[in-house]
C-alpha cells in the first residue's frame, strides 16, 4: 500500500489500499476473512514513525473503525421546572390590584466520556508523550480514560406588581383606562466544566495533569501545546427593572386619546 512518509500528514484517504488495489476508500476493508476487526492505515501520522516512536513502549497507535463503536458517549440530562403565583385584588369597582411571580429553574448537565481503546485518546497520549532512544520519559496525559464533565443553570427570577384604574361614568360618553406597573427581573447564567483525565469507571478514580505547561509534540525540539483542556468555571447575573405606564381616554367610543410613559434600568 502507498503511504506518506510525513510525521503530521493529514488523513488522505486516496493513499490507502483496501485490498482493491486501486486505494479506493469506499471499499475499505474493516475486517479479516473470520470476521475480525483489522487495523486500518487512515492515522494522519505515516506507518513507518508509528512502528518506531517510543521503541514500543506508546499506546497502541492502530485505527479500526469498529473498534471505535464503544468509546465514546455524550450523555445530556436536563430538566425544566417552572411555577408562578398570580394574586388579584379589587379594592373598588374601578381599582384593581395584581401582584405576579414567577420562578424558572434549567439545570443541565453533560457527560462526554472517551475510552483508553479509542484511536483518539491513544493518540492523545502518544502525541505529547516523551522519550528517548532506551526508555518512555514522559506522559503528560496518563493512560485511562477521559471524561468531560459539564454541569450549567439558567435561573429566572420575574416579579410583576400592576395597578388597573377604569372609573364609569355615568353618561357613558367618557371612558378611562389607566395602568401602572413595575416588573424586576433577574437572569442568572452558571456553568461548571471539568475535564479530567486517567479516568477509571470501575473505581471512579482519576488522575491529575499539568494544564499549563507547553509540552512538545511528538518528541520533538520544536512546537508543542497544552494538554487539551475545556474546564469553564462561569457565573453571570442581570438584573433589569421597568417601569411604565399608559392612559386611554375614549369620548363616545368614537374619538381615542392615549398616552404611555416607560423606564427600563439593568445592571
Amino acid at each position: 500500500s502507498a503511504h506518506d512518509a510525513s510525521v503530521d500528514q493529514n488523513i488522505a484517504y486516496g493513499a490507502l489500499d483496501a485490498g482493491s488495489g486501486s486505494g479506493a476508500w469506499p471499499y475499505l476493508k474493516l475486517v479479516d476473512a473470520n470476521g475480525n476487526p483489522i487495523a486500518n492505515d487512515a492515522v494522519p501520522i505515516s506507518r513507518a514513525y508509528r512502528d518506531t516512536a517510543g521503541n514500543g513502549k506508546l499506546q497502541d497507535w492502530s485505527f479500526n473503525l469498529l473498534n471505535e463503536v464503544d468509546q465514546n458517549w455524550q450523555k445530556l440530562s436536563s430538566k425544566n421546572l417552572m411555577a408562578t403565583i398570580g394574586f388579584n385584588y379589587k379594592l373598588r369597582s374601578d381599582l384593581r390590584l395584581q401582584l405576579m411571580y414567577n420562578y424558572q429553574y434549567n439545570p443541565v448537565e453533560v457527560k462526554d466520556w472517551l475510552g483508553l481503546k479509542s484511536f483518539k485518546m491513544r493518540n492523545l497520549i502518544n502525541y505529547l508523550s516523551q522519550w528517548n532512544d532506551v526508555a518512555l520519559l514522559k506522559m503528560p496525559i496518563p493512560v485511562g480514560d477521559r471524561l468531560i464533565n459539564a454541569h450549567t443553570n439558567n435561573i429566572n427570577q420575574t416579579g410583576r406588581f400592576q395597578v388597573n384604574y377604569a372609573p364609569q361614568f355615568k353618561d357613558g360618553m367618557h371612558k378611562i383606562d389607566v395602568l401602572g406597573a413595575a416588573e424586576i427581573r433577574e437572569r442568572r447564567f452558571e456553568r461548571d466544566v471539568k475535564t479530567l483525565y486517567g479516568y477509571d469507571p470501575s473505581n471512579l478514580n482519576i488522575i491529575p495533569v499539568d494544564p499549563t505547561t507547553v509540552f512538545p509534540f511528538l518528541n520533538q525540539k520544536f512546537g508543542g501545546g497544552n494538554i487539551p483542556i475545556a474546564d469553564v468555571l462561569q457565573k453571570t447575573t442581570n438584573r433589569y427593572v421597568s417601569l411604565l405606564a399608559n392612559a386611554n381616554y375614549s369620548f363616545l367610543d368614537r374619538y381615542n386619546l392615549s398616552a404611555s410613559i416607560r423606564k427600563d434600568a439593568s445592571n
